[in-house]
């Protein structure tokens, strides 16, 4: 008998996708690729500001989860582990020797998450986001927490038993107000 984040799992349309893939199934890589390549290359551009490195991770980050092992798939959150197969690429594609010798590499490329914090600056953190997540009202918290979480719109909808437009229009909403709130207005 199946315990509940077994089912979970199973259940969930990103693993089954991913599993019909790994056995092969032309059709699944076809339906990862539209449902899910805007989410996956949204992610990457959070690693960095240039289109071109962007294309190549997505294309790195592609080519792991079509290629992966029956033996391979996520054991656990399937939204969790695409998050992690992309940070873990994009690292990786961003430190490579051969990208940093490149001649415009320092205005082109911006690492974000590279530098781990200390105990100290974790904890301080933590204490910030808490502060800043304070602002708002219960449901755009819960919003944010399983956002940063790795759940997609869909996923947290679900959870929450929210329709996905309200999702996205908090979601939003909240964004802007946490830039105004930490300065980090872009124009």
């Amino acid at each position: 008998m199946k315990n509940f984040a077994e089912e979970y799992l199973a259940n969930h349309k990103l693993y089954r996708l991913l599993k019909r893939s790994s056995e092969g199934d032309e059709r699944a890589i076809e339906t990862l690729y539209k449902d899910y390549s805007k989410y996956i290359y949204w992610h990457i551009m959070d690693y960095t500001d240039d289109k071109n490195f962007g294309e190549d991770i997505f294309q790195e980050v592609f080519i792991k989860i079509c290629s992966l092992a029956p033996g391979n798939l996520p054991r656990k959150g399937a939204t969790s582990w695409l998050l992690r197969v992309i940070h873990n690429t994009a690292i990786t594609y961003l430190t490579k020797p051969t990208i940093k010798e490149e001649p415009l590499m320092e205005n082109a490329l911006e690492l974000k998450y590279l530098r781990i914090p200390s105990p100290e600056d974790q904890i301080i953190a933590k204490e910030y986001v808490r502060s800043l997540i304070n602002h708002f009202d219960q449901d755009t918290r819960n919003i944010l927490l399983l956002r940063y979480e790795g759940y997609c719109f869909i996923e947290i909808s679900e959870k929450l038993g929210i329709k996905q437009s309200t999702i996205r229009s908090k979601y939003s909403r909240a964004m802007k107000r946490l830039a105004r709130l930490t300065g980090d207005e872009r124009e």
